[in-house]
């Protein structure tokens, strides 16, 4: 959190890191990694995080906040 309450950046990628833990078995590496902020997200929201499947060496993260029902961030992780 920062000193305004808002979930810090970081976060944001170590939730989608987390969602795509079980395909890194079949990735050897992340080559990049670009991040849509799309609005905040704050103490007590409740963020829901999911994930494609990996096309074409990508991998797409969105996460919705279930308590505003805002996106809050689109992640593209590129892999090989």
């Amino acid at each position: 959190m920062d000193v305004n309450k808002h979930t810090n950046s970081i976060k944001y990628i170590e939730w989608a890191i987390d969602s795509i833990f079980n395909q890194l078995t079949d990735i050897k590496n992340i080559t990049k990694l670009t991040i849509n902020f799309i609005s905040e997200s704050k103490l007590n929201d409740i963020v829901i995080v999911s994930n494609s499947d990996v096309i074409s060496n990508q991998i797409i993260v969105t996460a919705k906040n279930r308590t505003t029902n805002k996106d809050v961030f689109r992640i593209k992780i590129d892999v090989c």
